[in-house]
């Protein structure tokens, strides 16, 4: 419990950090100067060193953590420091996180390419990640990392699962969890060993029933921590742009839908984003694009200030809260359909599905050609990811 807790006190810190020297950057790189949100704030959380320990001060509550946070900057060593807020606004600037996830971009196994974002406080995310893992002990009896498996779309809701679970009737949660957790330690075991695993069919039904359990769980805790879902469903055969800077307007339109909801959550609210790892020159381009649609367009200006242009990338198997955007990615796929999109569903799904939808962003903005008030959706479609001017 130790270790889980300072690894988030780390995660905070880096944030903070990370944020601190880009908001520094800024101000000095901005074509028109800073903009009015960097002006005006003149405090901010202080950096000084302490050996290995790093405080993160929060209110009248000091976190000690002894882990590093891994990066220089500017030729400045930041590995060992303490962050110490001393900040008196009573609305400091507290980061939003989006974590973004994709499900059927190999265009094959997949109705629809859907990119996928989930955005939680990072006030919340500690709690979040906490009852989680609350969920997989009372559901399997065992922390599913150390099991060696991963919370993934493609994995927990393929058909195999729910057939194995309407194979037998519903098994008390008790008795259900010592199956489960038995045959996951015994599979732990028979991996390590290089043995094949002793599986009874009544662990298989055990085993089905719940992973669809825990993944009602964790719809019913995005609700309880406040998530909100964005999403873009695009159609598999949509035109990509040609231009290899040009940003993809899956990406352009779900940053727009998080810039919005940022601004009705408050005027100081920041954003930052989370993405799971792609390759590296994968990961190299989407940066690249992301600065120069930041840099060189009007619109991605504004986006930049209240949402850092330098995302992070994360490994899946080791970000709870990405795992969870893999499921809505893959549940919206499979279950939801907008207006124009035709494919079939499949119907065991749409219960998550709906889920997650429910869970989507709704907001309300002026039109500015005839300046009437129009909903703005977080869940919506594309048939076309070119920019305008390779439309024309």
């Amino acid at each position: 419990m130790v270790e889980d807790d300072s690894c988030c006190w780390n995660l905070r810190s880096r944030v903070a950090v990370r944020f601190i020297l880009w908001k520094d950057n800024f101000q000095k790189s901005a074509p028109d100067g800073p903009l009015p949100w960097l002006r005006a704030s003149s405090r901010r959380p202080c950096l000084r060193a302490s050996g290995r320990s790093l405080f993160f001060r929060s209110g009248s509550v000091t976190n000690p953590v002894s882990h590093n946070l891994g990066f220089c900057h500017s030729g400045v060593d930041v590995s060992a420091v303490s962050l110490n807020s001393t900040r008196t606004d009573p609305n400091p600037h507290q980061p939003m996180l989006l974590f973004i996830d994709e499900s059927g971009h190999d265009l094959v196994s997949t109705p629809y390419e859907v990119l996928a974002g989930m955005a939680v406080a990072e006030t919340e995310l500690w709690n979040l990640i906490e009852a989680i893992r609350s969920e997989e002990m009372r559901i399997f009896g065992i922390n599913l990392r150390a099991a060696g498996a991963e919370i993934k779309g493609v994995k927990s809701l393929k058909k195999k699962t729910f057939r194995l679970a309407s194979e037998g009737a519903v098994i008390p949660e008790a008795e259900r969890r010592d199956l489960v957790r038995t045959l996951l330690l015994d599979g732990v075991a028979a991996h390590a060993e290089h043995r094949q695993a002793k599986v009874t069919s009544r662990q298989l039904v055990a085993y089905g029933q719940a992973r669809l359990d825990f993944i009602r769980s964790l719809f019913a805790l995005m609700g309880r921590f406040r998530v909100r879902v964005f999403a873009a469903m695009v159609e598999n055969g949509a035109p990509r742009p040609t231009g290899k800077t040009y940003l993809r307007k899956d990406y352009a339109f779900l940053l727009e839908r998080f810039f919005y909801y940022l601004e009705d959550r408050s005027t100081t609210e920041m954003g930052l984003v989370v993405f799971d790892e792609l390759d590296k020159a994968r990961s190299r381009i989407l940066i690249d694009q992301l600065g120069a649609y930041c840099r060189d367009t009007l619109t991605g200006y504004v986006r930049s200030s209240r949402i850092v242009p330098e995302p992070f990338f994360v490994h899946s198997d080791l970000t709870t809260v990405i795992q969870l955007a893999d499921i809505v990615a893959y549940s919206l796929n499979w279950g939801t359909r907008l207006n124009r999109m035709t494919k079939p569903t499949r119907p065991e799904l749409e219960e998550f599905a709906n889920a997650a939808f429910n869970l989507r962003y709704v907001g309300r903005r002026q039109d500015v050609q005839n300046g009437d008030d129009r909903p703005v959706y977080g869940v919506f479609y594309l048939d076309d990811l070119r920019p305008r001017n390779e439309r024309s």
